[in-house]
């Protein structure tokens, strides 16, 4: 598998002035503009900008999957009780019903 980023930044001059763009792969062959901004005099500053937008970017997103991960870690935990409980009640429910049909050929040898 490649180790490419996901996420990145393009610093184009247009005429006097440049433009910044952070960049997102989105296949192997496919790239997308996730934000851009131009108009800057000097290419340090689009640079700075799309560095400091990069750096924001993927911290947002790290904090969304982390909040993602602990949702789907919760939603597993209910599905394992909801799934314990079914399989109880089963267990009881069958168990009832051979104490039933138990109680009913005992009725039936005694006549």
């Amino acid at each position: 598998m490649a180790t490419g980023k996901k996420y990145d930044y393009v610093i184009e001059q247009q005429d006097s002035q440049w433009a910044a763009k952070i960049t997102r792969k989105a296949s192997s062959t496919k790239t997308v503009i996730t934000q851009q901004m131009d108009g800057f005099k000097t290419e340090e500053e689009a640079q700075d900008w799309a560095a400091q937008c990069l750096k924001e970017l993927t911290e947002t997103l790290r904090k969304s999957n982390l909040r993602h991960t602990e949702q789907r870690k919760n939603n597993d935990e209910i599905r394992r009780q909801r799934s314990s409980r079914r399989a109880t009640k089963t267990e009881q429910a069958k168990a009832k019903l051979a104490a039933e049909k138990a109680l009913e050929e005992s009725e039936t040898d005694g006549e």
